[in-house]
């Protein structure tokens, strides 16, 4: 994986994970990496069930946005590789969009990862990626523009 600092632009590829292709600030959160420090503390109790109910229908519906391979923490001692680490988590804010690991869950249980507040209320308030209203919330945030993570999905709906 890569490393970014919480809630720093999220510019790492070309679409959707590129901050050039959205209206809105596209902002990092849970790239960790072992040579940097990060917070931690408790966190919610409902936040592991509620990450992973995001990642599945994530991947589910935008499987072509998840990167190659799988990744493998270097947080853990004997370097744990994470199952479906390749995909990656578009959370609508405010007035932004948080990018994050589809594991990010792991960084929180196994390492007492704290995230962003800002980010643990955006999870709170996360429409299923699979339904429309996820679209609409993504649109509204991204100054009423199509998401980049829909594009591709609205060019093969019209012909």
């Amino acid at each position: 994986m890569v490393y970014f600092t919480d809630l720093a632009t999220f510019d790492y590829h070309s679409g959707p994970f590129s901050c050039d292709e959205w209206e809105c600030p596209l902002l990092s959160v849970g790239w960790l990496e072992k040579e940097f420090a990060f917070d931690k503390g408790p966190s919610p109790t409902w936040l592991i069930d509620r990450i992973s109910s995001i990642r599945i229908s994530t991947k589910a519906q935008f499987l072509q946005w998840a990167f190659r391979g799988l990744h493998s923490c270097t947080l853990c001692e004997k370097h744990t590789m994470l199952t479906d680490s390749h995909i990656n988590l578009f959370v609508p804010g405010v007035d932004c969009v948080y990018v994050t690991p589809g594991r990010i869950d792991h960084y929180i249980l196994e390492h007492a990862y704290k995230p962003p507040q800002v980010f643990v209320e955006a999870i709170a308030k996360c429409i299923d990626p699979k339904s429309d209203e996820y679209l609409k919330a993504l649109t509204r945030v991204n100054a009423n523009q199509v998401p980049p993570l829909f594009r591709d999905l609205s060019s093969k709906n019209t012909n």
